[in-house]
């Protein structure tokens, strides 16, 4: 096993504990974000939804729920992460192998690969909203002209 040197253990540890504390700020804000996106999609979204969006409406709750269990795994694996790497802060002078760098890298790559699924949702519910705002909308005037 190839070991990192002494003098460098303590900056890189630094270094990787702050990366990991930034992901684990931004995986909240994204639970947030989705909370909110959970709580349009099911009270204003699904009640206003005609028969022609419905199986866009199935695709985007399928795609909620999935991002949803994926941060949720991800989530512990930083925390997880984080709290080794808090440990092995605790003790300085305690080699490391790039085993964790390469976890390290690994966590990194799934944070934004995480970031990008949750884009290309947001995509799809913007678009979904839109048509069923748009859709309320000509229901309304074919409505109001009828009425007159």
């Amino acid at each position: 096993m190839e070991n990192i040197a002494n003098n460098q253990l303590s900056e890189e540890l630094q270094e990787l504990y702050l990366e990991n504390k930034e992901w684990s700020s931004e995986l909240s804000f994204l639970e947030d974000e989705s909370r909110f996106f959970e709580k349009l999609f099911d009270n204003v979204i699904s009640s206003a939804i005609d028969a022609a969006h419905i199986s866009k409406l199935k695709f985007v709750s399928a795609i909620l729920i999935h991002l949803k269990n994926k941060r949720i795994e991800i989530k512990a694996l930083v925390l997880e992460h984080q709290a080794f790497l808090t440990s092995l802060l605790a003790k300085p002078g305690k080699m490391i192998g790039l085993e964790l760098l390469d976890k390290n890298t690994l966590i990194m790559d799934e944070v934004k690969a995480l970031f990008k699924e949750s884009k290309l949702a947001k995509k799809e519910l913007y678009q979904l909203t839109e048509e069923v705002i748009d859709q309320q909308k000509k229901d309304h005037l074919l409505t109001q002209s009828s009425n007159t």
